[in-house]
């Protein structure tokens, strides 16, 4: 009966169709819709993850308990404690977690390393993170002075190993002894004091010790407690003082939240001092080049670089994570703001600029649109989408700071959009159905399989309590959520569009860096042109791909050499590599000459413009060359309901020598995708059928009025306009599924032969797409109306 219950409930306050396999959205989640999500997660995966004997939640997937998700869920029942919403197990099992993080927390144990010195050697390693006034060093039984004798190598630095570097080569024989205790700080394996630690880990959990503290009185904490959460957090922060703090992304998105709560739970001005020092020079060093021929960590179009001391590999750019997780610090400078105000610090207006593009790194459904700087490292990884609702946070709880007039509004839509997508997407990709999302929410393979950076129990925990902490603490009901017809984001400087609208979502991304990184780790991006990397529904089904790792997942105009295979063009991946070229030639192949806001192509840089959220018409224009001879070029229109693609081939003032080509572009159907039709106006014809199977080529091209590939509920149609059919023309279909990193589930690759056979001459292939709800009587009106539209 209770389970009955539940699904009427969920029918009703999420509004799904049952008609259609694409569920309806509701403009906005009420109290009820949030906590009957929140609680379907809870009962349905994390409530069986709960171990009563360690007084911790485990996921044996999951490799141990893991901090992120104890702390998380530490924060999501302090929230539901002071709810009406409360359950008796939230008393019980809040104070479980709080006494085995701060008993993990002080865990404080004398340690010693010893070696036996060959006469040669100077620098010995300190094996474990030290607390840096417990460190003694003896060679025999004689103490040796730091200074004097030696020097400590990373000493001001908090993560990195630390190394002994005596004066002058220890006797051969000597004993040298390390001695210390190790350093206090949270560890990503609760129980392993040997296991990972990061700021961003620190932060988290101080954030929720931080509500521990505030809500202490409504949950009854003892003053005990209390105390010991004090202490946390005052260590904690105390590690700003002792180590050097990168003035970058690190100090806006972690080492800012950390003094501020040590700072609010106090109350002493020593943490307020030094918050006001760290951020003057960290605000000071955003638009900094970090030496000859490097990237400050803001372009000048306000996009984030992830690491600029690297802009010759694939972690020098972001425009997603990490983007979002540092806006957060513009929070902290607005709850500060009375006691420390840095509002008029003249960089200030680089978080403004942050800000106001925001918006566009989501897609119209609240996911994020991932093209980020750790590229398969963290792309589509579940444990990150909560990270980047940072933003979508700050936003709405800054309204005064709004580029455009309803910016906290549209962030209230988007973060209920977020929440409801998260909650459709429960059973993707063969995911148990339990209320969850699973490792990663778009089939894919991630490059990245760290239990402490990828796993379930972390991803679904964090929804949890980012999500109530924002209903019942900051009681975000008080916003009303505005829909914006569709929203984009473009960044110049790192070459990216994205667009997002109700009918689809979809990105173009330019030069990036590759598939390596400096390691040689091969999870870079695998694309990087001018073509669109994907097109997604609202519910983040693929029509095509989800992004493409190959030709045949990819929109890819191809040329090859029919005589050597010689491959002369494709422009999926074209630009890969090219990003620094393009930055230090200042010449960009991809240039938005038409937006709300005029062209974009050239932009005065840290030119604070209020940018419009919503579009009528986007043109990106892309140009590169094709050897000496030929010039490729391509548009893409891009409307709320449609988009209109040309691509031309050109050919210079001198001949050419190519021998015969074959000219081809690909258009894949994702596994999502049952039937396509060809329809020539006389007749319909399946191609692809994946019920049987079934795959035949197109020959009648010239006849073709549009291809309809057709899901549940939704559909694709392309429609072409003019294309340079000639020799041996045909539209091929696989007859098998293709299958990579970003497929697992697989894509039909289809081709429109253009021309094979001839040699190269001026070419233009032109189609729309429109978007369907999947059946026919929608395609012929699509059809018809893009006709009159586009004459």
């Amino acid at each position: 009966m209770k389970k009955y219950f539940i699904i009427v409930l969920i029918i009703i306050l999420l509004n799904f169709s049952i008609a259609s396999a694409e569920p309806k959205r509701p403009n906005s989640l009420s109290s009820d819709g949030y906590w009957l999500i929140l609680n379907s997660t809870y009962d349905g995966y994390i409530n069986k993850c709960w171990d009563d004997s360690k007084g911790l939640y485990i996921d044996i997937a999951a490799l141990g308990p893991q901090l992120k998700a104890n702390q998380a869920m530490l924060l999501f029942h302090t929230m539901r404690l002071i709810s009406s919403r409360a359950r008796s197990e939230d008393s019980v099992r809040l104070r479980r977690l709080l006494d085995s993080l701060l008993n993990d927390f002080n865990y404080y144990k004398k340690f010693q390393d010893s070696y036996i010195a060959n006469g040669k050697r100077r620098y010995f390693a300190v094996k474990r993170a030290y607390s840096p006034s417990t460190l003694t060093v003896f060679i025999g039984n004689r103490l040796q002075k730091e200074y004097v004798n030696f020097n400590i190598m990373n000493k001001n630095r908090y993560k990195p190993k630390k190394y002994i570097i005596f004066s002058k080569p220890v006797p051969r024989g000597a004993r040298v002894r390390i001695r210390y205790r190790n350093l206090k700080t949270f560890h990503t394996t609760l129980g392993d004091p040997n296991s990972a630690f990061h700021h961003a880990w620190n932060y988290q959990t101080c954030e929720a010790l931080y509500y521990v503290y505030l809500y202490r009185k409504q949950i009854n904490l003892s003053p005990k407690k209390a105390n010991q959460i004090i202490g946390a957090l005052k260590t904690i922060a105390g590690h700003s003082f002792k180590y050097m703090m990168a003035y970058n992304q690190e100090g806006l998105a972690w080492d800012s939240g950390i003094l501020r709560f040590a700072y609010a739970a106090t109350g002493k001005k020593v943490y307020l001092k030094k918050w006001k020092a760290d951020m003057e020079a960290t605000l000071k060093y955003l638009s900094k080049k970090r030496g000859k021929n490097k990237l400050a960590d803001f372009d000048g179009d306000f996009t984030l670089n992830y690491d600029p001391t690297n802009n010759n590999k694939p972690l020098s750019w972001d425009t997603q994570e990490y983007s979002n997780i540092v806006l957060r610090a513009l929070d902290d400078i607005v709850y500060l703001k009375k006691r420390a105000d840095l509002t008029k610090h003249p960089n200030f207006r680089l978080l403004l600029g942050l800000r106001q593009k925001n918006l566009g790194n989501f897609m119209i459904n609240g996911y994020p649109n991932w093209d980020t700087s750790y590229s398969r490292y963290r792309q589509f990884v579940s444990q990150y989408w909560p990270y980047s609702l940072y933003s979508l946070k700050t936003i709405m709880l800054t309204p005064k700071y709004n580029q455009q007039k309803y910016d906290n509004r549209y962030a209230r839509y988007l973060f209920d959009q977020a929440v409801f997508t998260y909650s459709s997407m429960d059973s993707y990709n063969s995911d148990p159905l339990d209320g969850a999302i699973s490792l990663d929410t778009q089939g894919v393979r991630p490059a990245n399989r760290n239990s402490y950076d990828n796993n379930k129990i972390s991803a679904n925990a964090d929804f949890l309590g980012q999500a109530s902490l924002l209903l019942m603490h900051y009681k975000i009901n008080r916003i009303a959520p505005l829909k914006p017809k569709n929203i984009w984001h473009f960044a110049p400087e790192q070459q990216k569009l994205a667009v997002s609208t109700s009918y689809y979502s979809t990105t173009v991304v330019g030069a990036t860096n590759g598939t390596s990184n400096a390691k040689g780790k091969s999870y870079g991006l695998p694309y990087g042109g001018l073509e669109m990397t994907t097109l997604m529904t609202l519910s983040n089904k693929p029509y095509t791909m989800n992004r493409p790792a190959s030709r045949a997942s990819s929109f890819n105009f191809r040329i090859v050499n029919i005589k050597s295979k010689k491959t002369i063009l494709d422009t999926y991946n074209a630009l890969i590599g090219k990003q620094a070229y393009y930055q230090k030639k200042k010449k960009r192949p991809l240039n938005l000459t038409k937006s709300p806001n005029g062209n974009l192509s050239v932009t005065r840089p840290y030119g604070l413009k209020k940018l419009k959220p919503s579009f009528t018409k986007l043109l990106l224009n892309g140009k590169i060359a094709v050897g000496k001879n030929y010039v490729f070029s391509n548009s893409h229109q891009f409307f709320n309901d449609y988009i209109y693609l040309v691509e031309k081939i050109k050919q210079r003032k001198k001949q050419a020598r190519y021998s015969p080509v074959k000219i081809s572009k690909s258009m894949p159907a994702s596994s999502f995708i049952n039937t396509i039709i060809a329809s020539t106006g006389s007749s319909d014809t399946t191609i692809f059928d994946k019920s049987t199977n079934t795959a035949r080529n197109f020959y009648d091209v010239k006849l073709l009025r549009y291809l309809h590939y057709q899901g549940d509920g939704f559909g694709l149609l392309i429609i072409p306009r003019k294309i340079s059919w000639a020799k041996n023309r045909v539209i091929k279909v696989s007859p098998r599924q293709h299958y990579d990193n970003y497929n697992t589930t697989g894509v039909r690759p289809v081709s429109f032969i253009i021309q094979s056979g001839q040699r190269l001459t001026n070419t233009t292939f032109s189609v729309i797409f429109a978007f369907t709800n999947g059946t026919r009587v929608d395609a012929e009106s699509k059809y018809l109306s893009a006709k009159r539209r586009f004459k």
